[in-house]
């Protein structure tokens, strides 16, 4: 088995590859940083050069060091559309032409847009983006619908909530309110905090995508699995009070703006039995592996296992 990763040098990808050759399976890495994917005969020459048997498409614009995918996105529109569009086009067009029967695409909860209020994410949930970065993210998943349905390429398509974990440049919530702590600054809390989040470690979501090798031959076209886990659902108020007990410094500050209060929780059930997957790793790991590898901060509340799981 021989796999192609595109977007290997990213936060997700860079665990991705490690997972799967740690599994004993051939790898070939490429990223959004070598300038070939933007290009369609490169593309093509990448792919029949590589001769893979399933391509894992990562490759995508998110957010830049220290600045969530959105918000970069909104700076540079153009930018976001073209590049995320042109690769997975690239991809999915130099799979038809030679005959790679397997796509494993990476998409993510932004297509979805603003959440009302009490809703449940799974695979059936509208899309509504309200940003460049989730429109483009909606359009790869048109590219990925398009070519499954008209010229039998066999993809699975995956949305993710909130990735986090060591060595992530890009901004999220866990990043801030870590940074935050540690300074010993007030973490802003919008409206009241009760509105939840999920988290995912990419170790998890590797271990989903080495599960869907096998799956996605049983494919007919395209099918979209949701991933997520109730285990680290969690209201912002309340992840603000973990970081702060574990770092042992910041203060709570609340606004009453609420552009961004809404919930993002999920029903995962489809990957759970049809993948046989869930999350293993808790959110008390995940901000315990923020603050050993990326803070060299000691947790005052962790297991002496998940500190330990965090430096190897």
């Amino acid at each position: 088995m021989k796999i192609l990763v595109t977007g290997a040098k990213g936060f997700l990808g860079r665990f991705l590859v490690r997972h799967l050759r740690d599994q004993k399976l051939e790898v070939v890495e490429t990223d959004i940083l070598d300038s070939v994917l933007t290009d369609y005969w490169q593309t093509h020459e990448l792919v029949r050069e590589a001769k893979p048997d399933v391509i894992m498409n990562l490759a995508a614009l998110a957010g830049a060091s220290g600045t969530g995918g959105a918000p970069e996105s909104k700076k540079s529109p153009h930018k976001f559309f073209q590049t995320n569009v042109s690769i997975s086009l690239n991809v999915f067009e130099a799979a038809r032409q030679l005959d790679v029967s397997s796509v494993l695409q990476m998409s993510s909860f932004s297509p979805y847009g603003r959440i009302d209020p009490g809703v449940t994410i799974d695979e059936d949930t509208p899309l509504r983006p309200n940003n460049p970065y989730g429109g483009s993210k909606a359009c790869v998943e048109t590219i990925a619908k398009v070519y499954s349905e008209c010229y039998g390429i066999r993809c699975v398509l995956f949305r993710a909530p909130l990735l986090a974990g060591e060595g992530q440049k890009e901004q999220n919530a866990i990043q801030e309110f870590i940074r935050l702590a540690i300074e010993g600054k007030d973490i802003t809390i919008f409206g009241d905090g009760k509105h939840r989040r999920e988290w995912l470690h990419p170790l998890d979501i590797s271990r989903a995508y080495e599960k869907a090798i096998g799956y996605v031959e049983r494919v007919k076209g395209l099918d979209t699995i949701v991933l997520g886990t109730e285990m680290n659902r969690i209201s912002m108020v309340e992840l603000a009070g973990m970081i702060i007990r574990k770092v042992g410094r910041g203060r709570l500050e609340f606004s009453p703006t609420k552009s961004l209060v809404f919930d993002q929780i999920t029903n995962a059930s489809k990957a759970r039995d049809l993948l046989g997957w869930s999350a293993q790793i808790s959110l008390n790991e995940i901000i315990d592996r923020i603050l050993v590898h990326d803070h060299n901060v000691q947790p005052r509340s962790s297991e002496s296992r998940a500190v330990a799981r965090a430096k190897s």
